[in-house]
């Protein structure tokens, strides 16, 4: 089976709405819910972008989108979430 026919099976099989992590093959798995306890008390070479980004989004921050890493950090440092 080619790579594009696994991920045509997954598409077709996918629940609406369910979000599967990356290491996982189950379908209705969430991403991540450790997340915010793995930031506490890392420095920002420690904490992945896409991690900063879930947080900032979860705090509600304004513009995170257009941030880059060192400013997601900060932002969320000075939030009281890191």
């Amino acid at each position: 089976m080619t790579n594009y026919e696994r991920r045509l099976m997954r598409f077709r099989n996918r629940k609406k709405g369910a979000t599967v992590d990356e290491g996982s093959s189950e379908t209705g798995a969430t991403k991540r819910p450790e997340a915010q306890e793995e930031l506490a008390g890392k420095t920002v070479e420690e904490v992945s972008f896409n991690d900063l980004r879930e947080e900032a989004k979860k705090a509600g921050l304004e513009g995170y989108g257009k941030m880059t890493k060192p400013q997601l950090y900060e932002a969320l440092k000075n939030a009281g979430k890191l």
